[in-house]
């Protein structure tokens, strides 16, 4: 499943890089129009990866209350992960 996956992604990279190859002036388009979220987006990714590495790394296993819920386990950085990453965006998109 992942060797599929990962061989679908490669191919789609390929398809996009051959079909704006000689469209130069349509890719520095989309560059300049849609560029927070080509760059942006990858970036609140690193940074929310890095931050729930660094607190499972300083405090051990992510476990936090929220709401109700108790998460534990693999549940803790997932949703930390997630919470993280919606932070970032919302901040990108609030200070554009």
């Amino acid at each position: 499943m992942a060797i599929t996956s990962a061989i679908l992604m490669v191919s789609i990279f390929c398809l996009m890089v051959g079909f704006y190859a000689n469209r130069q002036a349509i890719l520095e388009d989309v560059a300049r129009t849609h560029f927070r979220a080509i760059m942006g987006t990858p970036m609140a990714v690193m940074t929310a990866l890095a931050i729930v590495t660094l607190l499972r790394v300083t405090s051990g296993s992510l476990e936090f209350e929220a709401f109700g819920f108790k998460l534990k386990g693999a549940s803790g950085p997932v949703v930390l992960w997630i919470v993280t990453y919606l932070a970032c965006v919302a901040g990108m998109v609030a200070l554009w």
